[in-house]
């Protein structure tokens, strides 16, 4: 939080845009938690005017969703609990 609290006004504005342009249901879960997928006409107002701290939640998620994921599957052998 400290390198966005740092950051220029035009630089946080190109942060906001990103977060503007790639909509994802995650981001609006964000602003929008009463709501199962958040309001998407009402996405772009609020990630303009958030915080240093909502967009830095926002930057979680995304790390959050970029990571890889592995899904094991197995099956159980008979005989076997």
């Amino acid at each position: 939080m400290q390198r966005l609290r740092a950051m220029s006004k035009k630089n946080l504005d190109l942060v906001c845009a990103g977060f503007i342009r790639h909509k994802h249901g995650r981001f609006l879960k964000e602003f929008f938690s009463d709501v199962p997928f958040g309001r998407a006409a009402d996405y772009e107002k609020c990630v303009k005017k958030a915080s240093v701290e909502q967009l830095a939640r926002l930057i979680k998620a995304c790390g959050f969703l970029l990571q890889e994921k592995a899904y094991l599957f197995w099956s159980r052998t008979l005989g076997r609990v």
